[in-house]
């Protein structure tokens, strides 16, 4: 599951490349959406600090489609955050 692989990469270095080449693509889209030199990496880092603090008891059901839904929904909202910046 998900939320198993996201405990072992609080610890676990190969874990966490893991888990960052699983969500590769949707870092990408929104590095391209905010169109910087440094967002891909501005997005992976906020990533790495998500998984690091992610505290799987927040949320009810941990199934996968759960949690992928609150890391979109968590990389969505760092886009925003990151527009206004911008702006």
């Amino acid at each position: 599951m998900l939320s198993d692989q996201i405990d072992k990469a609080k610890r676990d270095e190969t874990a966490m490349m893991e888990l960052i080449n699983k969500f590769n693509p949707l870092f990408k889209m929104y590095a391209a959406k905010l169109n910087y030199e440094d967002a891909h990496s501005d997005i992976l880092l906020y990533f790495i600090e998500l998984i690091k603090s992610f505290d799987l008891s927040n949320i009810i059901q941990l199934n996968d489609a759960a949690v992928v839904s609150y890391i979109n929904v968590s990389i969505k909202n760092f886009y925003y955050k990151k527009v206004q910046t911008i702006l």
